[in-house]
């Protein structure tokens, strides 16, 4: 489960870097596409070690990421509607378990 937090917790970064590119810096543009790049490569390890079926799911857990993320970082607003719907994917993602 660690490396599907690692891929989750890369790729929300991705997000974050894209909406600070967008605002005008080149450089976190760069940094979005090398922490997706590395993300899909890890994707591709975790296929090897995890059931697609449980895989592809937890990678929902990237949702959970960007929401706190886009708090802190960029100061976006935390809602209890985004909070209680980020909610249910983590309960979701909890009921499929870490096992193999």
């Amino acid at each position: 489960m660690n490396l599907i937090f690692l891929i989750t917790f890369l790729v929300a970064f991705a997000q974050v870097f894209f909406k600070l590119a967008v605002e005008g810096t080149y450089w976190f543009y760069l940094l979005g596409v090398v922490c997706y790049g590395v993300g899909s490569l890890l994707l591709f390890i975790a296929m090897k070690e995890y059931e697609l079926s449980r895989l592809y799911p937890s990678l929902g857990l990237t949702y959970a990421w960007v929401l706190l993320l886009s708090s802190f970082v960029l100061g976006e607003s935390l809602t209890l509607v985004k909070g209680v719907s980020v909610l249910g994917i983590l309960v979701g993602v909890s009921l499929l378990g870490g096992n193999k």
